[in-house]
This record gives structure tokens, C-alpha cells and sequence, in this order.
């Protein structure tokens, strides 16, 4: 099956994707599937069957998923940080795919226990099959740069930004990509497992510092107001 821009993909023959189009027909599982509507848990498509889907997915023959596996209910997959702009693009405009809302991205600073010591984890569901993706991109130390994919899913846009804050993982073609957690002037990135617990930060001078103390300003009425007329007749009760 062709996806166009040089990526196919091909189903092993009896699975097919719920609720989606393709050559025109429904698809669904051949055998024990059904038909019904696109939303609600029960048309929710299996994590094995968007892992068959997912790992399909080819760009001028090479997989664009170098691993996958299911893992706490949900699909995860690897991709190639070279080709990770492409195959969001496929997830979330493809009629087969169609994972259009952007759940959340962060970064595991794996120090010195994995192959590189930055990954970049994305979140994904598609609303009209209920599937769910977590899609993990490596980034190296010495170039922890990746794409962006704000264009894509504005709502990625503040996710990105705090990722760079707190970690320090550049996405390329962010439109305005800055602190937004941290003050402009910070130095580094605290949730890095490098970053020294006792660092100090340089100091600053107050943005809008205080000509005087408004306090002094502050005026309020009594919290409880008694009348002398009414003071008297109370001494007389007692």
C-alpha cells in the first residue's frame, strides 16, 4: 500500500484498522471485527493492531520504526530521528492513521545508562479510532536536537518550550522557542541528572522594582462595627 511521498505500508492480510477508510471500503478486522461507530471505547482499536499498522510504515524501503512494543496498555515505537518529520506527518494526516490530538511530549535524560542520553517521548491519540501512541525519538549530548512538530499540533508549542527549559533539547523550527518555566537569565537546565542539587544562579535586579512600600496604603473598615447606642443598652443587660 502506497502512502505517497516515497512511504508505504502493508497490512498482514485479516487486520485492518476500525473505523477508517481505505480503497473506498471500511476497514476493520477481517475476522471477529464489526462494524459500528467511530467513537467510544469499543471501536477502540488494539494496541497489536496499531502496532502492525504503525510498523508498517516505509520510507524508500527502510522502516521508519526501528522498534516497537506494547508496554502499560498502549503502543510505543522508535523512530529514526532523521526521517521523525515525515512520520508525524503521515500519524496525524493520514486517513488510516489519523492521530490528531497532541497529548504531551517530555525528555528521559538517560546519563550514561542507555545508547544516547537524551529521549525525546511523544504522546498521540487519534479521537475517531481511540488509538493511543507513544512515539520515542534518541537525541545525542552532543546534538540534542530534534524537529518540531508545533506546525503540526499548536498545542505542542508550550509542550516544546518547557522540554528545552527544563532539559535543554533544541526543537528545530519552534517559532519562538524560549524559557517559560525559568527566568530568561537561568543558567542550565534543572532536570538534567548533571545539574548540580546546592547551584546557585546569578542574581538579577528586580524587573519592576518598588519606589515605596505600598503597604502603608492599604486601608480597610472595622471588621465589626457597633453603635454606641447599641453598646449602652448592652452594659444594661448585664
Amino acid at each position: 500500500m502506497d502512502l505517497g511521498g516515497g512511504f508505504s505500508g502493508a497490512f498482514p492480510r485479516g487486520v485492518r484498522f476500525r473505523g477508517c477508510s481505505q480503497g473506498g471500503h471500511r476497514a476493520e478486522k477481517a475476522k471477529g471485527g464489526y462494524m459500528g461507530s467511530q467513537s467510544g471505547l469499543a471501536n477502540r482499536n488494539s494496541p497489536e493492531e496499531v502496532q502492525v499498522a504503525v510498523a508498517a510504515l516505509q520510507h524508500d524501503g527502510a522502516p521508519l520504526v526501528t522498534r516497537s512494543r506494547v508496554r502499560l496498555g498502549d503502543l510505543e515505537v522508535w523512530c529514526e530521528r532523521g526521517h521523525q518529520r515525515r512520520f508525524f506527518e503521515e500519524l496525524k494526516s493520514h486517513p488510516i492513521y489519523r492521530f490528531d490530538m497532541f497529548v504531551s511530549v517530555t525528555v528521559v535524560d538517560w546519563m550514561d545508562s542507555a545508547e544516547e542520553r537524551f529521549e525525546v517521548v511523544y504522546h498521540l491519540l487519534s479521537l475517531s479510532t481511540n488509538a493511543r501512541l507513544r512515539v520515542r525519538v534518541w537525541a545525542p549530548e552532543g546534538d540534542a536536537v530534534v524537529d518540531s512538530v508545533s506546525d503540526l499540533w499548536p498545542g505542542a508549542d508550550f509542550m516544546e518550550r518547557e522540554a528545552w527549559d527544563m532539559y535543554g533539547v533544541v526543537f528545530r523550527g519552534h517559532p519562538n522557542l524560549r524559557r517559560i518555566l525559568m527566568y530568561d537569565e537561568f543558567k542550565g537546565y534543572p532536570l538534567r541528572k548533571d545539574y548540580p542539587v546546592q547551584g546557585k544562579q546569578p542574581r538579577i535586579p528586580l524587573r519592576a522594582p518598588e519606589v515605596r512600600n505600598t503597604a502603608i496604603d492599604m486601608k480597610r473598615p472595622e471588621l465589626v462595627a457597633i453603635s454606641p447606642r447599641r453598646r449602652g443598652t448592652e452594659s444594661a443587660n448585664r
